[in-house]
């Protein structure tokens, strides 16, 4: 039946009209059922077609479908079948021209000229998710007065952290069921600490015992560590303070790596100078409660602040350090630059143990394992400033343990975050001011695109996915994104 609609909808040669042949497929992630039936359709259109002309064609195919169907319905079964045919709308769907791996965003002849394409092929088409729709949000919260530069979830607090380009750290619940009028901006800003003046370049939590903290670096080199819940007199929050003596560039990248059997707690930081050091924190160090040689118990002042040192630190990379990540209960850490390189460091003898040409020599940006829960396999993900994404597996031979994922009008990717609920899902953010979701088994485009998520100009610094059972109790996953216009966005999914 599809190939006798299909050569009935065709075009018809007409003189002085270039005609093209195309084949359209279906891409398995687009989520329109009563499209199957075009899967390998192959007729002539006329050259000038472009991306509404191909929509509105599949349009009239579905309606002749439709109609078909509804005829021997009512043949059969003797009763009038008044239901709609499913529209085929172009804001739902995007062609992939198969051979470059590029949206079609002109006709088809300027594209076969411009690319160099032959008129004489077939030009091979795939149907897919619209990349044009607008980001479907359920939240935001207040702005602040300057870009929100990283965050990080608290499973236990139940808090996101966010850092802040005016050296502020933030903590937000996001617990709630939404807006309201009362409550126009549902995201509740737990608190706040200042870090000084220096732009916030990443966060995290730390644990030291039974206390969490938060971790900001800074652009200026220091790593702050305190409580947002704490009073402005004390100290802004700032419980300690991370230095090194002979090295001022940037604190990049942050990872914490708890110890349950003791009170200590390791922070590894990674630097502009491609340095990683490892910082130990007690839980005497950070406690909010003072102890006097007297024995008496205070709360500590500004003049309490405690300064912590490396006690081990190596350049591991020729540039800058952009993402670190400690998988759970392993002495092992992975460590991404914009060198280009994913290293895996052994903490406990401090050095390398293996290293991936993880960005295909281009500048990598941001780390996440396959799913939050398979952290210890070895299979990580990379965002690059090319704007790829390419999967590093530590278990494969040689760079054979590396792939790209392209989406076709992709800028860089600048952060990362693994779905918690499905190990082959992965969200990205972008330059362009995007935020992709990936399915990791089908490289050549993402399964949705949200544009201008902060801002027509804006820059998406930080995405953060967390299942619902730790917020929401109610079995799904939250995507969360933070960025260039000083918001803090929950999506639907």
């Amino acid at each position: 039946m599809a190939e006798t609609t299909a050569s009935s909808t065709a075009a018809t040669p007409v003189a002085g009209v270039s005609m093209l042949t195309v084949r359209i497929s279906k891409s398995p992630q687009l989520a329109l059922p009563a499209l199957d039936f075009v899967d390998g359709l192959e007729f002539a259109v006329p050259a000038e077609f472009t991306k509404r002309s191909l929509c509105e064609l599949l349009d009239e195919l579905l309606k002749q479908q439709h109609q078909e169907q509804h005829t021997q319905q009512v043949i059969d079964d003797e009763v009038e079948d008044t239901r709609q045919h499913p529209r085929v709308r172009t804001d739902r769907l995007d062609f992939v021209v198969v051979e470059k791996n590029e949206l079609l965003r002109t006709s088809l002849k300027n594209f076969c000229e411009t690319r160099g394409l032959s008129f004489e092929k077939t030009v091979e088409l795939q149907c897919v998710q619209a990349f044009d729709a607008k980001a479907k949000t359920r939240r935001r919260s207040k702005q602040v007065p300057s870009w929100m530069s990283a965050m990080c979830w608290s499973r236990v607090r139940s808090e996101l952290v966010v850092g802040v380009c005016n050296g502020m750290v933030v903590t937000y619940s996001v617990l709630g069921d939404g807006q309201t009028t009362e409550n126009p901006f549902p995201f509740s800003s737990n608190g706040e600490a200042a870090t000084g003046s220096s732009p916030v370049r990443d966060v995290c939590w730390v644990h030291t015992g039974e206390n969490i903290h938060f971790a900001a670096a800074t652009e200026a080199g220091s790593v702050y560590i305190g409580d947002t819940g704490r009073k402005a007199e004390s100290s802004h929050g700032t419980l300690a303070v991370c230095q090194t003596a002979d090295d001022a560039s940037s604190a990049n990248a942050l990872a914490g790596d708890f110890h349950d059997s003791t009170s200590l707690s390791t922070l590894f930081v990674g630097y502009e100078s491609g340095f990683v050091r490892a910082f130990s924190l007690s839980q005497a160090a950070l406690s909010p409660i003072s102890r006097e040689a007297s024995g008496k118990q205070r709360k500590r002042k500004n003049s309490d602040t405690v300064e912590l040192f490396p006690q081990s630190e190596t350049k591991f990379h020729s540039g800058p350090v952009c993402d670190l990540l400690v998988p759970n209960r392993q002495h092992f850490l992975f460590s991404a630059s914009m060198d280009g390189l994913l290293h895996q460091v052994d903490t406990t003898a401090w050095k390398t143990v293996r290293t991936i040409l993880a960005g295909g020599g281009k500048a990598v940006t941001g780390l996440t394992p396959w799913g939050r829960h398979d952290s210890s396999a070895g299979r990580f993900v990379t965002s690059c400033m090319d704007g790829a994404l390419r999967l590093c597996d530590f278990n494969a031979s040689e760079q054979s343990g590396v792939t790209a994922l392209k989406a076709p009008d992709c800028l860089a990717q600048l952060c990362l975050s693994s779905s918690p609920i499905n190990e082959m899902h992965v969200a990205s953010g972008g330059k362009d001011g995007s935020v992709r979701i990936w399915d990791i088994r089908s490289p050549k485009v993402p399964l949705h695109r949200y544009t201008d998520v902060h801002g027509e100009e804006g820059t998406v610094q930080a995405v953060e996915w967390i299942s619902s059972t730790d917020s929401h109790g109610d079995g799904s996953s939250r995507l969360y994104s933070c960025g260039s216009n000083g918001c803090l966005v929950e999506f639907l999914l």
